[in-house]
């Protein structure tokens, strides 16, 4: 054998499939995904966090559905606003209110 064929060989022996390097990549970075998703899934507190050093408002309810209601019919609602934190709370502004209504 010469020594140019022994080389070709030692060449093609080397030599690694194409698709080696990529699937390892994905192996790679699959595994570090789910590394990360189950550290920060850990984490995360299993009872609520009571707010300290500051205000916090807590209102009874978001929405209130009056159903159909004649025009000019006047409604009332009442919501209870209450300061949960351990600071003063103070609003500034008028609260936004928002109207939705149908034809």
């Amino acid at each position: 054998m010469s020594k140019k064929s022994h080389a070709r060989k030692s060449n093609a022996a080397k030599t690694r499939p194409v698709w080696l390097f990529p699937l390892i990549a994905v192996v790679v970075v699959v595994v570090v995904i789910g590394a990360v998703l189950l550290l920060n899934r850990s984490n995360q507190p299993t009872v609520s966090v009571d707010v300290s050093g500051k205000p916090n408002l807590v209102v009874d309810k978001t929405l209130i559905d009056f159903g159909n209601v004649r025009f000019e019919n006047p409604v009332t609602a009442v919501f209870t606003v209450s300061n949960t934190g351990d600071k003063p709370l103070q609003i500034l502004q008028e609260p936004r209110v928002e109207l939705l209504q149908g034809c």
